[in-house]
Formats: C-alpha cells, structure tokens, sequence
C-alpha cells in the first residue's frame, strides 16, 4: 500500500514539474516589439508588465541625412523595444 502511493506521489510531483518548465518555456522565443509607455514609468516597471527580458529605447533618425538619433514618441508617450 505505502509503495502505491509512493508512486501516486512521484508521478504526481513529476507531472508538475513538466507543466511548468513547458510553461516557462513559451517566455524565451526571443521576439522584439516595440511599445508606446507613459514617461513616468521606470524600465523595471515596464519590463514587468510586459513580461520582457531586455528593454531599450526604440530610436530613429530626426531628418534625411542626420547622425541625429532621438528616441520616438507619440502621444507623450515614449516608445520602447522589447525583448521577451
């Protein structure tokens, strides 16, 4: 009796414990998106909403020509690349 549920209880613990590595798993395809975000907001605090491993500001050129870069905004809100 106690080696039946001594097995129930390993299957059981075995069964979790390949649900949630599987589930981790989907958080690591390495996918880039680009997110518009108010400017009081911290990195940390975006990083977290959004459930992203790497964030950089997301930046273009102002004018044809121009070594000038400045990071994009659209509606006074500052765009970000995420990486997830």
């Amino acid at each position: 009796m106690l080696k039946a549920i001594f097995k129930t209880l390993i299957t059981c613990l075995l069964s979790v414990l390949l649900m949630l590595s599987n589930a981790s798993a989907f958080h690591k395809d390495g996918k880039s998106k680009q997110v518009y975000e108010n400017t009081e907001l911290t990195k940390k605090q975006i990083l977290s909403k959004h459930c992203a491993l790497k964030i950089t500001p997301w930046k273009e050129k102002q004018t044809e020509g121009s070594d000038f870069i400045s990071q994009v905004k659209k509606n006074e809100k500052l765009s970000w690349n995420l990486k997830s």
